[in-house]
């Protein structure tokens, strides 16, 4: 039933995604999708059954069924038998997504720590203290390079890594490493890495349900959006054409090769179409919509 509602919601949301997303800023779009992915959990019809006490007046309640003929109770028995061997399906996939999520996750964390190599140069150092000043980040991050990681990217629980390909440490600007590290350091900042493991936790719970994969997808696209914003945000036109080329850059060189995307956060693009959406945002700068204006377009989503 949660999933059901789940569903419906995430499906009344994307009809008006597109008018929402022209109208407002991608954090708002943020909150707009949180609202969506808490119908998965908490569906709404319960809201209003707390309220007015009918979830606690069945849960200490016993119902009783009465079945007129044996067509019914066979059909009753029926479903009974089906219910319960979906609800060992639904226990056993669930199980089993968080198994091999955790067991791929270790695997990474491992390629990192035995493959990889920290950044000492100059360069690298003057661009991570002055962002580190200006974020006033004072997580532990460390600066490595990888030469089995094809695309910058961050992960980390406790500690964070910011991993660059080891061919593309000597091949970047001045500019582009700047570019990489603040985009990096402001997902840190905003803790983007723990909200992939949050959402790798409720997608084992929805592992069955296309709907929350595209919705969870349409959040990450949203966060990226969010980020692109807020690093190109007092970017000059070249600038941000310079920024625009990096992400090509980077995804041509990563494109064929296998990467954790459910545990990193990178400045690459997954698709076509979210380069498309990433580059039109990215020039066109858009600002954060009224207040106002925000709050209609939510209270119209969620109505």
């Amino acid at each position: 039933m949660v999933s059901i509602c789940g569903f419906l919601f995430s499906t009344v949301y994307f009809m008006l995604e597109k008018y929402i997303h022209k109208m407002t800023s991608p954090k708002f779009m943020i909150a707009v999708n949180f609202i969506a992915l808490y119908s998965f959990l908490i569906p709404f019809y319960m809201i209003s059954s707390i309220r007015d006490e009918s979830e606690m007046f069945f849960s200490e309640s016993s119902i009783g069924i009465t079945l007129e003929n044996e067509w019914e109770c066979f059909l009753f028995e029926k479903l009974h038998n089906i219910a319960a061997v979906l609800n060992i399906i639904w226990l056993v996939g669930a199980v089993l997504f968080l198994v091999i999520n955790i067991y791929e996750y270790i695997c990474l964390i491992q390629k990192i720590k035995k493959k990889s190599f920290h950044i000492k140069e100059d360069t690298w150092n003057a661009i991570v203290e002055k962002i580190t000043k200006e974020y006033k980040c004072n997580k532990k991050i460390h600066i490595v390079g990888n030469p089995e990681i094809f695309e910058p990217c961050v992960t980390g629980i406790k500690e964070y890594y910011i991993i660059i390909p080891a061919k593309l440490i000597g091949r970047l600007t001045v500019d582009e490493i700047e570019f990489i590290l603040r985009y990096e350091f402001f997902h840190i900042k905003h803790n983007d890495i723990l909200l992939r493991f949050f959402m790798i936790i409720l997608t084992s719970f929805h592992w069955f349900n296309p709907m929350f994969y595209l919705l969870r997808q349409n959040l990450y696209e949203c966060v990226e959006i969010n980020c692109d914003e807020a690093v190109t945000r007092h970017f000059n036109e070249e600038k941000r054409n310079s920024y625009c080329e990096l992400i090509i850059k980077i995804a041509e060189e990563s494109k064929q090769f296998k990467l954790w995307k459910s545990y990193v956060v990178c400045i690459g693009v997954n698709a076509k179409k979210d380069s498309l959406r990433r580059m039109e945002c990215i020039m066109k700068n858009k600002r954060k919509g009224s207040i106002a204006r925000n709050v209609i377009i939510l209270t119209a989503a969620c109505s």
